[in-house]
Order: C-alpha cells, then sequence, then structure tokens
C-alpha cells in the first residue's frame, strides 16, 4: 500500500461496499471486515459503523483509521488539528495523530484517511490518567467537544492512558 493517503485499495472499495449492507449489526459488520481483510490480505485491527482501522504498513506503531463518508476537507482538518492540539495537552487521553488525508473516488465518494498512534490495550487495568481529567478540564475553560462517549470508544493503554479513539463531532 505504498500510496496510502492518495489511491484507493480493493479492500477499502469492499470495505465500504460492505459497510452498506450492515447499517445496524455492528457485530455482522464486523464479522464482514475480517472476512474481506482475509480475502485480501489485510489485518484489520477494527472497525465500526464509520470506519475499519487497519494497521499501518510502515510503521509498527502507527494504525490508519479510513472512514466511510464523504467528508470534506474542512472535516478533516478540523479532526486533525483537534486531535493535535487534544493529544498534546492529554497526551495519556488521545492518540498523537500524524496526517490525516481525503482521497476521492467518483464512484463511491470520498475516504479519509487519518494516521495515529497504535494505543497498545491493556484490558485488564484500570486507567491511572482517567478520561475524567480532559472532560473536567474541558469544561473548566468552556470546551464542549462532541464525543461519542459509547464505552467501546475508550482503551485503556498499557500506559495507564485511558483513550478517546473515535472521531469527534
Amino acid at each position: 500500500m505504498p500510496e496510502l493517503g492518495r489511491s484507493l485499495t480493493p479492500f477499502m472499495l469492499a470495505a465500504k461496499d460492505a459497510r452498506t449492507n450492515y447499517d445496524a449489526d455492528d457485530q455482522k459488520l464486523h464479522g464482514a471486515m475480517l472476512e474481506l481483510g482475509k480475502k485480501y490480505n489485510q489485518e484489520v485491527v477494527g472497525s465500526g459503523r464509520e470506519s475499519v482501522v487497519i494497521p499501518d504498513p510502515f510503521h509498527n506503531d502507527r494504525i490508519v483509521k479510513i472512514g466511510f463518508f464523504g467528508q470534506t476537507v474542512y472535516d478533516i482538518k478540523t479532526q486533525f488539528y483537534l486531535q493535535s492540539v487534544y493529544s498534546t495537552l492529554f497526551p495519556y487521553n488521545f492518540p498523537h495523530i500524524y496526517g490525516a488525508f481525503i482521497v476521492k473516488d467518483y464512484r463511491k465518494g470520498n475516504f479519509s484517511q487519518f494516521m495515529q498512534a497504535r494505543v497498545e490495550v491493556d484490558s485488564d487495568s484500570k486507567p491511572i490518567h482517567a478520561f475524567q481529567l480532559f472532560s473536567d478540564v474541558a469544561e473548566q475553560i468552556g470546551i464542549r467537544p462532541i464525543l461519542d462517549e459509547s464505552e467501546c470508544n475508550f482503551m485503556v493503554g498499557v500506559d495507564g492512558g485511558e483513550y478517546y479513539v473515535d472521531k469527534f463531532g
């Protein structure tokens, strides 16, 4: 995948098609993404209604989130800069972001690609750096980010951080 950020792969196109078939059932969608991964020889780290997550082919410590919805350049920039600021101020609550791209396909619409640090998960631990600290500080200074606070959007890392791993609304 040397064209990461510039062109679409067959896996990405098939993943977007599969996503439209499983609107209401996340478990079936995730299973379909895993099957597509096997078919296209692509490891799938995670998936949801809005995106699929794959390893960065060039950096073992990074992942690439591929978004299926037609986001604009403005949307991508907003996501990138918000996550850059938040990960700088709260490094144990937001993974570091390395890049953001928009890939256009005139048949399938736009795809977004976000390259960010991979969170090494420790599911048995309680967080040392709870996400609540970010929430408290944000409230004190009047920032009200729109976050999907579903439990699946948070991960506890081996470093004790409680990371928000979904996009900002």
